[in-house]
């Protein structure tokens, strides 16, 4: 569960749990499946847990974790082998692999395409390791995902019965490259099916591991900012609401007036500008600096008036200036009354909803 959302090393530091401390995270569980003997019992359980438990053991604790889930990425796996490059043609052990790859649990889901016309018809193993931009919209839009990730897996026999696998994989963000990964692997040519369902597993992990690494919350650095919402119709605002009850590292929101129009709320929120500008998009939200805020908006404490800002429904206006890239003092404040772990009076998700399932 906690390799889930923390990183292995925060997890190996964390001291073994008593059976009091386990059964307080444990909402309820389910048995899927059991056989027992007079030696045995073997079963598949399906365990769910409390949410506030988890995050106060990990604070307690002093372990970070990634609040942050990911939308989901489309992943385009490329054989290539004697200088030819295969994506959606049989031979392809290489999507084989992931195609019976088992569901996970991982901040970032993964999707693999059908490979049927539609697929052949919007890119080929070429023009995605070209970096074909138009392709990938199409897929991505057919597959519902946001960012794709072109796989290449190159195999090559070394010698003495044994198969080298080498992948270089590329996560696309739109018409920018946002993350590279490589690893190679080895194993016998004669359970070539086990080596590329390794290099599978090995990926996946790579990619989860890179997307916790860069959404990990610092705890004690709760922060607060002022946001005006544009709303065409009300129930534009029943859509923001909902979309931040399911941001994790949003722990407090607060209606500061609503009216025909736009509305304007009080975020407190975890971490960094960066990290909360990218949990916004996974729920497709956006940030953007506005106005000096009226004098009225101050904080709980009657502090100095905050730097305004404008949260949009959907991607930002093209002539919109991005939030900084790390967190900005001038637009924040922290707040005088409780840290991150008080109840808040609009109630959010404090850990990914991946630990509730």
């Amino acid at each position: 569960l906690l390799l889930r959302f923390a990183l292995a090393e925060d997890v190996a530091n964390l001291p073994p749990l008593n059976d009091r401390e386990i059964a307080e995270t444990v909402h309820d569980f389910q048995v899927e499946s059991e056989r027992t003997s007079s030696v045995r019992y073997i079963g598949d359980l399906t365990f769910r847990f409390r949410a506030d438990a988890v995050r106060r053991l990990l604070e307690t604790h002093g372990i970070r974790f990634a609040a942050i889930t990911s939308k989901p990425v489309l992943i385009l796996p490329i054989l290539t082998a004697g200088g030819d490059s295969r994506l959606w043609e049989d031979p392809n052990p290489w999507r084989e692999a992931w195609a019976a790859r088992g569901s996970t649990d991982g901040l970032v889901p993964l999707v693999v395409p059908f490979g049927d016309l539609a697929d052949l018809s919007a890119i080929d193993a070429e023009e995605a390791l070209a970096g074909d931009t138009d392709g990938f919209f199409t897929l991505a839009d057919r597959y519902g995902t946001g960012d794709v990730i072109v796989a290449e897996a190159r195999v090559a026999a070394t010698g003495e019965g044994q198969l080298r696998l080498d992948i270089r994989a590329t996560r696309q963000a739109g018409d920018a490259v946002q993350e590279t990964y490589s690893d190679s692997l080895t194993g016998s040519a004669g359970e070539s099916r086990a080596l590329f369902a390794s290099g599978v597993q090995r990926l996946d992990e790579m990619v989860q591991e890179a997307w916790k690494r860069a959404n990990l919350v610092t705890f004690g650095a709760a922060q607060t900012l002022i946001a005006t919402v544009p709303l065409g119709e009300l129930s534009d605002w029943v859509t923001v609401r909902d979309r931040l009850a399911h941001i994790a590292i949003v722990r407090e929101t607060e209606i500061l007036y609503l009216m025909r129009g736009e509305g304007r709320l009080r975020l407190a929120f975890v971490g960094n500008m960066a990290q909360l500008s990218r949990a916004l998009a996974q729920q497709d939200l956006s940030l953007t600096p506005a106005r000096a805020a009226p004098a009225f908006d101050r904080s709980a404490s009657g502090g100095p008036a905050f730097e305004s800002w404008t949260l949009h429904l959907g991607p930002a206006p093209s002539d919109a200036t991005a939030p900084e890239p790390l967190s900005a003092p001038s637009a924040l404040s922290t707040p005088s009354g409780p840290g991150p772990s008080a109840p808040s009076t609009s109630p959010t998700p404090s850990v990914p909803p991946a630990i509730a399932n």
